[in-house]
């Protein structure tokens, strides 16, 4: 199977970059680098939020510190499952990014913070009943959307489906993050087959588990 980096999977690349690094320094090494200075493998990939998940598994926040980077890694509660409906047709970062607009309504910035901090309680504590409330967003998917009607039609028939947890935009797009219980994976995987079999395109449907660890080494 082959995914492009251009379908939300831009994850992959921040995978790649880890593992090279790791190869190239040693990786006992590169864990005490990482943990102590962290801005290392971040300057070279650009995107810390994806390189702290590759690295170390789990919920990672990070944040700006002088000239370098912080984060705090949480454990995500077991009963949460992830699927990804992946669109045949690719949407750049750069595309993506250049739709937003420059000036933003503040009460619109103020209801993403504010839905930002719940989707963080909702995934540390697994109240997963806050979660598709908390990923309603209103300063990215209004503006992204629109470059990809297809996947926007899917997004609203699946919001409202009582199966479905929590569901938004898999980074810039164009790709779906599908959020459920890990007891209602199966009937959601039909149900959104279903779905996509009546579509004119071809997607693809994933499933992923949260990953704990990260990048491991194994001896061999």
């Amino acid at each position: 199977m082959e995914i492009s980096i251009n379908r939300s999977f831009r994850f992959l690349h921040s995978y790649g970059v880890i593992c090279q690094i790791a190869i190239a320094i040693d990786y006992t090494e590169y864990l005490r680098r990482f943990r102590d200075q962290g801005i290392y493998p971040i300057e070279i990939e650009g995107h810390p939020d994806n390189i702290t998940a590759s690295a170390f598994g789990g919920l990672t926040l990070c944040y700006k510190k002088g000239n370098g980077w912080k984060w705090v890694k949480w454990e995500v509660p077991s009963g949460l499952d992830v699927l990804i409906i992946v669109p045949p047709f690719p949407l750049s970062t750069r595309e993506a990014r250049q739709a937003l607009p420059s000036n933003l309504p503040r009460e619109d910035a103020i209801f993403n913070l504010s839905h930002a901090s719940l989707l963080a309680l909702s995934l540390v504590t697994g109240k997963w009943d806050l979660l598709k409330e908390a990923m309603d967003d209103r300063i990215h998917q209004p503006y992204r959307f629109p470059l990809i009607p297809p996947v926007e039609k899917i997004f609203n028939i699946l919001r409202d489906d009582k199966d479905v947890t929590g569901i938004s935009l898999s980074g810039a797009g164009p790709s779906l993050l599908v959020f459920c219980l890990s007891e209602k994976r199966e009937k959601l995987r039909e149900k959104i087959r279903k779905l996509l079999s009546g579509e004119e395109y071809n997607y693809q449907l994933l499933s992923l588990r949260i990953e704990k660890s990260g990048l491991q080494a194994t001896l061999i």
